[in-house]
């Protein structure tokens, strides 16, 4: 199986557990303690939980730290580079806007990552990369696309996981 595809198949199976989690969470709460305890299935992992103390910690145990949010960057990347390869901008632009939602919520779980975060992406290079995709072209686009590929690595770095910086994601380059 392509590894885009293998990729594809997990974000969608952890966007639907998510979506899942979240609806019936809300339909428990809204039926009561009681209505909803007679109508469990086995399936039910969330609802079935004897608190919503347990529920919560169930759900913060699914939702993880910062490696999910590093997982859903990396592969936001991966797209940007596509996208810039096809001088498609919107698109582009489009990722590298989830991929500051997503690391700002992934700060909300691993609060303790937030100073390198914002010193080397988010409060220092983040809307001057955008600005050099928005610019249109392609050398400029791929000077925001480097600049943001050396800002991670950076962060990394600092981080004290420069192992990360060691995979195929940043081998990443223009076309020629």
């Amino acid at each position: 199986m392509n590894g885009y595809v293998a990729r594809d198949i997990l974000t969608l199976v952890v966007i639907v557990i998510a979506s899942f989690a979240i609806s019936a969470f809300a339909g428990y709460a809204s039926r009561g303690i009681a209505g909803a305890q007679s109508k469990l299935s086995p399936i039910d992992w969330l609802l079935s939980a004897p608190s919503d103390e347990e529920r919560f910690r169930r759900l913060q145990q699914q939702l993880r730290g910062f490696d999910l949010t590093m997982w859903e960057v990396g592969e936001r990347f991966r797209r940007m580079h596509e996208a810039l390869a096809r001088e498609n901008y919107d698109l582009a632009l489009y990722h590298w806007g989830r991929i500051k939602a997503t690391i700002n919520n992934g700060l909300v779980r691993r609060p303790g990552k937030t100073s390198n975060a914002q010193a080397f992406l988010l409060a220092s290079n983040f809307d001057d990369i955008h600005a050099k995709i928005d610019a249109r072209t392609p050398q400029s686009a791929w000077e925001g696309f480097n600049r943001a590929k050396l800002a991670c690595q950076a962060c990394h770095q600092a981080e004290s996981v420069a192992f990360v910086n060691q995979q195929p994601l940043f081998d990443l380059s223009p076309p020629p």
